[in-house]
């Protein structure tokens, strides 16, 4: 077990590496919120899959336990992206919609924390894991959106994977040079299946496994003597870290170094 001693070095020292500019906040989903029609607080996650849920018009014997099977993570949408389908209706479209209809990006917002974190100082790169442009709504215009693209249009009848969308291959140093938040699982303003299955999130990450799919620029960016702080991630630790660190190993044997990163 850690000890009080661990921690205060551990708080220390991540606190030094933020100071220094070498720490890459990783922020996830669970630190969204959003106001509900009874001007509750809820976490945005929950928000949607209940609304997704009443908009749907999807009627159950027990929408309580039909709810909290919906509400877990990957396995959760799994779960309703078979009962949408069963009923004829296409998940990520209705996402889409409700995000467009009930002005979701505006009416978001990030933990009192999390926000005062991130606007105390400029952070040239922040990753997310998260499909909508909320950051760049809370933050400031001046941060640009990057994109990691699943696949690009097909190629004769195969889908071939590409590594940042959106940029000129010439452009790419200048977008991570500037303020900028990377979306490593796509975007929902590009049509992304912003509603993932674990099988479909797993074979993400195999394709990320392949040379020529990784987002070299952005690893390199955070190979050099920085650290990842992952906040409010509902991906669970090892699969945010198979994420991050898998696609680093022929960068490290090109330049012979160590990987300089962690997940906090």
């Amino acid at each position: 077990m850690i000890s009080e001693k661990q921690i205060e070095t551990i708080i220390e020292d991540t606190v030094n590496k933020i100071m220094i500019g070498q720490i890459v906040p990783v922020i996830g989903d669970d630190v969204f919120y959003i106001k509900d029609e009874y001007d509750c607080e809820v976490k945005l996650h929950d928000y949607i899959v209940l609304r997704l849920i009443k908009r749907s018009g999807l009627n159950t014997k027990d929408m309580n336990s039909f709810y909290d099977k919906a509400c877990k993570g990957f396995k959760g949408m799994t779960y309703l992206k078979k009962v949408f389908k069963d009923e004829y209706l296409n998940l990520n479209n209705e996402i889409l919609k409700l995000y467009r209809e009930e002005n979701i990006v505006q009416r978001a917002y990030l933990s009192k924390e999390v926000y005062c974190f991130l606007t105390k100082r400029k952070y040239p790169l922040i990753i997310t894991t998260s499909y909508s442009n909320i950051l760049e709504d809370k933050l400031g215009a001046e941060y640009r959106s990057a994109y990691y693209m699943k696949q690009r249009k097909n190629a004769g009848s195969k889908s071939v994977l590409q590594d940042i969308g959106m940029v000129d291959e010439h452009d790419e140093y200048d977008r991570l040079a500037e303020p900028t938040i990377f979306h490593i699982l796509g975007s929902i303003s590009l049509g992304y299946d912003c509603a993932l299955t674990e099988n479909e999130f797993l074979q993400y990450l195999h394709h990320l496994h392949d040379t020529n799919s990784r987002p070299q620029r952005l690893l390199e960016y955070i190979n050099n003597q920085r650290y990842i702080l992952a906040l409010g991630c509902d991906i669970p630790d090892w699969t945010l870290r198979f994420l991050l660190y898998s696609f680093v190993s022929d960068i490290n044997k090109r330049e012979g170094i160590a990987f300089n990163g962690g997940v906090i």
